[in-house]
């Protein structure tokens, strides 16, 4: 009996462990698409547009309507200005750097302390390749996507861990 639990715990860590890696390469897929389709002759501006979109709105949908927070989320991450602009090329580094320092103020100021210096250590190094000077725009798109998709869904993680918590001591 003892070695059949066996078998089945090792069966269990295998297929956690295909999952982890199939998840990591999905996303790796993910990203690499990014920066192939920001850096493309004809960038698809529709979907860059949705992607920053899903970062607002994974922001804002965790504060209550009409918040202050949340107003002043919204009008920030105005997404027609932003395809408006993206579209005409008229998104400058200046305009860019803005929006990256924003988006990760806001993800500090609604996450765990516990994930801060990986949300500094993520924005940073967006900066920090914006100031060398040697990434295209798709690919510093690609990496403020990327850093900002991985930061929000932590902070879904931690909330969605938290009401679990929460419902698991109710049940005590």
């Amino acid at each position: 009996m003892n070695n059949q639990k066996e078998k089945i715990d090792n069966l269990n860590k295998n297929v956690e462990k295909l999952n982890s890696q199939f998840k990591n390469q999905m996303k790796k897929a993910f990203y690499d698409l990014i920066v192939e389709k920001t850096s493309s002759d004809k960038p698809d501006f529709d979907w860059l547009v949705k992607l920053y979109s899903e970062i607002r709105d994974g922001l804002v949908n965790i504060l209550k309507k009409n918040s202050k927070l949340r107003n002043e989320m919204e009008e920030c991450f105005d997404v027609d200005l932003f395809s408006q602009m993206i579209r005409n090329n008229a998104f400058s580094g200046e305009d860019m750097i803005k929006l990256i320092n924003y988006t990760f103020d806001k993800l500090l100021q609604l996450g765990s302390a516990a994930r801060d210096k990986v949300v500094k250590e993520r924005r940073d190094e967006i900066l920090n390749f914006i100031y060398s000077q040697k990434g295209t725009f798709g690919q510093i798109v690609g990496l403020y996507l990327k850093n900002a998709h991985l930061s929000l869904d932590e902070l879904h993680l931690d909330i969605a861990n938290i009401k679990k918590n929460i419902s698991n001591i109710g049940k005590k």
